[in-house]
């Protein structure tokens, strides 16, 4: 028997592991290295939890580059809470985009949700968050671009042949809901912690691209905990980690960041921050922040440790988010309302 030429044995491959994924399997949910900077994706909980009145946020990452395979992830949030005057407790709001697309499929995924929370206030410096997304999805691919194994004949593949996928649909609609909760303590601005759960994925939808196919989602189980210390009048300490789980399949990060704050001049405010993180059994993770008057940029870049790095010689990909928070300026007797917010 003859071997398959090189090339076609590597597009062959590539088209049996995104088939996999899109067909076979439940398909892995999009994640970040740094996920601390998109909050919405892995806790509704956390939907008004910040300092400030209204955050726009944005991460994008680029995956595995020596790998013939491309991947990238995209996701934007906005949310916001709404504070009324001599009211303790509020609700907040806001809204989720995701996107993320792999390979010569262009097995993509878009998602569009919304979500809302509302936050009791147990002490001044003690706030209890419980919040919920509601929204619907697209899987779509381009089944063109790939290979099947009906068409190889014994000996080559050749694309001529039938694939046999007749009753394969191409794009697939579902309805995703999920819920969360959150505790913040609150010292000040610069030493709180947050503490939370979720539950994404609750009505587990059907995630196949055949018609009568049955690939329901786990239930996605997620566990954070993100602190930051004030030290020094100049320095702070943040400490991330969040724990995923649905069905065998998990995901645990951990990292730590020094936060310099080069100037603490208000509406001239100035910090850069160097961490390292590291995702179990798979990545190291290098990042680096720099702060300015409400916005914060984040890069990070993954040094793959699995068996994988067979395949991307240590290297995964990088990763960029930019957040802008924007903070009302309140009458002294509203301010006191509330320390934290």
């Amino acid at each position: 028997m003859k071997k398959i030429y090189p090339i076609m044995q590597k597009r062959f491959l590539t088209a049996a592991i995104l088939l996999a994924f899109a067909i076979g399997l439940n398909a892995q949910d999009l994640h970040f290295s740094m996920f601390q900077n998109s909050p919405l994706n892995h806790n509704p909980g956390l939907t008004g939890v910040f300092n400030g009145d209204q955050r726009y946020a944005a991460s994008y990452r680029r995956q595995w580059f020596d790998v013939p395979v491309e991947y990238m992830t995209f996701s934007g949030s906005y949310d916001r809470n709404f504070l009324r005057d001599g009211a303790k407790n509020f609700w907040s709001g806001g809204i989720l985009f995701d996107y993320d697309q792999a390979g010569k499929s262009e097995l993509s995924t878009a998602f569009l949700g919304v979500t809302g929370s509302y936050t009791v206030a147990l002490k001044p410096s003690m706030l209890l968050t419980g919040g919920a997304i509601i929204g619907g999805g697209q899987k779509s691919a381009k089944t063109a671009n790939l290979l099947w194994g009906n068409q190889w004949d014994g000996e080559r593949v050749d694309p001529t042949l039938p694939t046999g996928e007749n009753d394969l649909d191409q794009n697939h609609f579902y309805f995703d809901v999920g819920a969360g909760v959150n505790l913040r303590l609150q010292k000040s601005a610069r030493t709180r912690l947050d503490i939370g759960g979720a539950a994404l994925h609750l009505n587990q939808p059907n995630n196949t691209f055949y018609p009568n196919g049955d690939a329901n989602l786990y239930i996605r189980y997620a566990a954070q905990a993100c602190a930051s210390l004030e030290v020094l009048p100049q320095l702070d300490v943040q400490f991330n980690g969040l724990a995923q789980f649905a069905g065998p399949n998990q995901e645990i990060v951990l990292g730590g960041m020094l936060n310099i704050h080069v100037s603490t001049k208000k509406t001239r405010e100035v910090q850069f921050g160097i961490g390292l993180g590291v995702r179990l059994d798979d990545a190291l993770i290098p990042q680096v922040a720099l702060s300015y008057d409400g916005w914060r940029a984040g890069f990070s870049y993954d040094i793959n440790t699995s068996m994988f790095d067979v395949a991307t010689n240590e290297h995964g990909g990088p990763e960029f988010s930019l957040i802008y928070t924007i903070t009302q300026v309140r009458a002294l007797e509203q301010s006191k309302l509330c320390k934290i917010f």
